[in-house]
């Protein structure tokens, strides 16, 4: 008999941990199991590259977003909807408006710590099992949403961090939760990646008589958007021919629009905004360059090994995990100086680039995959044993 698992998420739309949630869900077996999967949000950009039978159930039969809906006031009545906003506002435990799920489920993930899925699935889901999936890279909430998040955190079965430095973060914040906490890294989809990322790019994108370095990452601050601005102008300032893209949308974006003007960078760097193919553009770089803050575990970094190319990166959370340094990339600290002074390195040795390349050939990073380990980790959540 297969078993059933529901998966909430705040959404499907462009960005490492939804496209990290479709990889997860087309691992899982459909002879095997049965997937539900509640979202909390409309956002659903990545929803078509689910490519197994799952059951979507309506948003607004269970939950409200803060974006006012006809659906979910016709749905659910104004009065619970005002109470819903009510409570958002001040931070009263609006999910607690929310509506049960009737149906019992073997196992049901929370695939976000960020919205409002873990609370959901405590108080309003019925499971054996019941998962928190960690992806982030820090914690930085106030008094009150940290003692909301050790209420609900310690009646979690497990919580998965995607690397080990995200769970060396989690436990030290939440130290009483050590034995619950178990790692467990992002699957990435390599076959799928390689075949897309033979797609073409539009013309006059990534020309071959310059030097094109790309960052795929959602515009916030923590991804460093600012910082590769202020390294590209250093660059260009020292005279190389270098052209930079930036692939991702985000609340940064005017800001970065206002500082490419001001360092007069419109030429040598680019916005592409969200991309539902970021491969194509992976292939055609010469240098990957992560900026980012903070990181819980890096999707792209990952990605654009599969495809071998050379990655510059700041040193944060689940890149040495990754990447050896000097070997199958370069790790800096997460200074502007540290990055352009490592960018400029292989400016000017390019042999150096060749060289990672060639390690990550060898090294068969293309042909990574870690769905074994998912499979057996959800053979473990249901008492079964699976085979070495």
């Amino acid at each position: 008999m297969k078993k059933s698992i529901l998966i909430s998420c705040y959404g499907l739309g462009i960005g490492g941990i939804e496209k990290c949630l479709v990889n997860m869900v087309n691992s899982l077996d459909p002879s095997k199991y049965n997937v539900d999967i509640l979202l909390m949000s409309e956002e659903n950009a990545l929803r078509e590259q689910i490519l197994r039978p799952v059951t979507f159930l309506p948003i607004y039969d269970y939950v409200y977003t803060t974006l006012e809906s006809k659906k979910s006031v016709i749905r659910n009545g104004p009065v619970r909807y005002l109470v819903f906003r009510f409570l958002n506002k001040f931070g009263y435990f609006p999910w607690k408006t929310f509506k049960k799920i009737k149906k019992k489920y073997d196992i049901a993930i929370a695939y976000s710590q960020q919205d409002f899925s873990p609370f959901y699935i405590i108080d309003k889901v019925k499971a054996d099992k019941k998962i928190l999936w960690y992806h982030n890279g820090t914690y930085n909430k106030n008094k009150k949403a940290y003692s909301i998040d050790q209420k609900y955190y310690k009646k979690f079965d497990n919580i998965v961090a995607v690397s080990n430095a995200c769970k060396s973060n989690l436990a030290r914040k939440f130290p009483e939760l050590q034995d619950k906490i178990i790692v467990l890294y992002n699957l990435i989809d390599a076959n799928q990646i390689v075949k897309s990322s033979m797609q073409s790019v539009e013309s006059g994108l990534f020309p071959s008589d310059k030097i094109n370095l790309l960052t795929v990452a959602r515009m916030s601050s923590e991804k460093g958007p600012d910082i590769a601005v202020d390294v590209c102008s250093q660059l260009i300032n020292k005279g190389y021919n270098i052209v930079w893209y930036w692939v991702g949308d985000g609340n940064q974006k005017s800001n970065i629009i206002k500082k490419i003007k001001e360092l007069k960078l419109e030429k040598s760097f680019y916005l592409l905004g969200d991309q539902l193919n970021p491969y194509k553009f992976i292939r055609k770089c010469d240098i990957y360059v992560q900026p980012s803050r903070y990181e819980a575990y890096c999707t792209t970094t990952n990605e654009a090994k599969i495809l071998s190319k050379t990655i510059v990166t700041t040193r944060v959370g689940g890149m040495d995990e990754q990447i050896v340094n000097g070997q199958t990339g370069y790790l800096v600290e997460g200074t502007v100086d540290h990055l352009e002074k490592q960018i400029e390195e292989l400016l000017k040795y390019p042999e150096k680039r060749e060289y990672v390349e060639n390690n990550l050939r060898k090294s068969k990073a293309n042909l990574w995959n870690y769905n074994q380990k998912y499979d057996k980790y959800f053979a473990s959540l249901l008492g079964e044993n699976l085979a070495e």
